[in-house]
């Protein structure tokens, strides 16, 4: 293969691969190193002691698709990844889990990413030895730009609405209590194939997902929502309710019908190992270490109703946070090693 059909390729591949969301603006006055987050919830003096993040007694806040970094970024906001296998293998590439010398980690994104291009050159060992040094290239010189941050979408059940509380109940089994591990699996139908393989097994070396390990424990057993918000979404789902036949209507079928979604924007900045998913299915998770940025809680799947929005974000140091986050995890990692907490 000429050196000018490999530059072409090169060139195909970065104007294919880079990261989607980012305009060349944002990336100029993106500040680099470890995201600036916090987790401190001021006037949360009993839940700064136990360091817990809890949402049920905060005030609605400005969605998280307005946050930004700080005041000299002003310009700058965060775009949230869906868990697509093209993330993924991105992410892979930027935490510096996946190999360079590892030609099954190329060729596998290759085929996430470039998968005309790699089926094109596959049968040809010569010309593949190019594509994927030209692969190698593009991550190299790229992967600092590649997303690490993500969004984890939860489906809620609603109860009643707590008129005092303003804020709505969660049914105990759908409630959140102090959970520090979130699995998160793509979207991606990889079951019916990934570039004409099929199957997990056609990216086995590949995780299928993350789990992404705060911290410091979440917990969510109420969702806030302002009167006036929670009315129109008690009258929307009143409305379907009354569509039943009236022998059906009763107070559970009233709660069968208030879902909710919780909406978690993580940023993961390192990885510990690999892990099977406790669905019990084998699936292989990639374990990191995240930051929980944001929360958002919608009445519909579509996020047009929100009922509650926080950020952790703030304006301290990156070099500042990313230090406190780290001596958290040393911590942790001490306290728990070998008990299962960062299994």
């Amino acid at each position: 293969m000429r050196k000018s059909s490999v530059l072409a390729i090169l060139t195909t591949i970065a104007s294919l691969c880079l990261v989607p969301g980012v305009s060349q603006a944002q990336k100029k006055v993106n500040p680099g190193g470890p995201v600036i987050a916090d987790f401190s919830l001021p006037g949360e003096e009993e839940e700064k002691k136990d360091g817990i993040v809890q949402l049920e007694d905060l005030p609605p806040d400005v969605p998280v698709s307005e946050f930004v970094e700080g005041t000299p970024q002003s310009e700058r906001q965060y775009l949230y990844e869906k868990p697509t296998m093209k993330f993924l293998s991105n992410l892979f590439w930027s935490l510096g889990w996946a190999d360079l010398e590892n030609n099954e980690h190329i060729d596998h994104y290759l085929r996430i990413t470039e998968c005309e291009i790699y089926r094109k050159f596959v049968s040809s060992e010569f010309e593949m030895k190019e594509i994927r040094d030209a692969t190698r290239k593009f991550i190299v010189d790229n992967r600092s730009d590649f997303p690490t941050r993500v969004e984890l979408v939860q489906e809620l059940a609603l109860r009643d609405y707590d008129m005092k509380r303003r804020a709505f109940k969660i049914d105990p089994r759908y409630q959140i209590q102090s959970i520090r591990r979130f699995e998160l699996i793509t979207k991606d139908d990889y079951l019916n194939g990934i570039c004409g393989a099929r199957g997990a097994s056609s990216i086995s070396t590949f995780p299928l997902g993350l789990v992404l390990e705060f911290s410091r424990p979440f917990t969510l057993t109420y969702v806030p929502a302002p009167p006036e918000v929670a009315l129109e979404y008690i009258d929307e789902k009143d409305k379907i309710f009354q569509k039943i036949m009236d022998k059906a209507k009763n107070l559970e079928k009233v709660y069968e019908f208030r879902k909710a979604y919780l909406v978690l924007y993580a940023k993961a900045f390192a990885f510990r190992r690999t892990e099977r998913s406790s669905s019990g299915k084998g699936i292989m998770l990639l374990q990191t270490m995240a930051v929980l940025e944001g929360v958002e809680v919608f009445g519909d799947i579509g996020r047009k109703q929100l009922f509650y929005s926080k950020s952790y974000l703030s304006n301290r140091s990156p070099t500042e946070v990313s230090e406190n986050l780290r001596k958290e995890y040393e911590v942790l990692k001490v306290k728990y090693e070998g008990e299962g907490l960062f299994h």
